[in-house]
């Protein structure tokens, strides 16, 4: 499950992030973009608000639970792996 975004969409330990089916998509996967930085970002919809955010921080908030203030998604080697195991806040 996706913080905030419940039943709408999930994310996996692995950095794969899913929408789930609803009335206004058949759901699947979601294809994640690079950002300037070089980070994996996806964008997540809700009652018409977009939001793009990156994969890192999914998978925090979904496992490790949300940031002390300040923090950030951290990783702990390459950017385009946002597994679990390869992040941190810090």
């Amino acid at each position: 499950m996706v913080p905030g975004y419940a039943g709408w969409y999930e994310v996996s330990d692995r950095g794969n992030v899913s929408s789930l089916p609803r009335a206004a998509t058949a759901g699947g996967a979601l294809v994640p973009q690079l950002n300037s930085e070089g980070y994996r970002v996806v964008r997540l919809s809700k009652y018409g608000r977009v939001r793009t955010v990156t994969v890192g921080q999914l998978v925090l908030r979904a496992f490790a639970g949300e940031p002390e203030p300040g923090q950030r998604a951290r990783h702990r080697g390459t950017r385009d792996d946002d597994s679990l195991g390869n992040l941190y806040w810090g």
